[in-house]
């Protein structure tokens, strides 16, 4: 085996240990793990079939751009993001009247958004002023603005 064969090895092995070990976010998940499997089949070709890549830039050059598709396209469609999207505390201004637990329509940065108010909170008005809290799919949790 050459010194590239052992260089895949170590690499795949390191990228794959490191997706176990090191903590990550959610939205990094198999991050590391998806090069590292990569570089692992490249090993594999390598080492079996050493006449299939023989040149050290195309090894990197299949690798980076294996790597690449499958973090930025592969990896999403199998772990899609869920859940709610925290935004910072800003303000809109409802279209429609709902109560809470219910749907309705809000105008958020220009655009009409579908709303729903967080349950506890009182009635949603027409042209009033509210929090938006949360996104959750295409859907804005919001909650009245208060006046003193």
């Amino acid at each position: 085996m050459t010194v590239a064969t052992w260089i895949w090895l170590l690499v795949g092995l390191t990228l794959c240990a490191l997706e176990f070990i090191l903590p990550t976010k959610p939205q990094l998940r198999f991050a590391a793990l998806f090069p590292g499997l990569l570089a692992l089949i490249i090993f594999f070709f390598v080492w079996r079939y050493s006449f299939f890549i023989d040149q050290p830039q195309l090894q990197i050059l299949y690798w980076m751009t294996l790597s690449m598709v499958s973090v930025i396209w592969i990896r999403p469609m199998l772990f899609p993001r869920t859940g709610y999207r925290e935004i910072v505390t800003t303000e809109a201004v409802s279209l429609t009247a709902f109560q809470p637990g219910e749907l309705g329509r809000v105008l958020y940065e220009g655009v009409s958004w579908p709303a729903r108010c967080e349950p506890g909170s009182g009635a949603i008005a027409p042209q009033q002023t509210l929090y938006v809290l949360a996104q959750e799919g295409n859907t804005l949790i919001v909650t009245p603005k208060l006046d003193p």
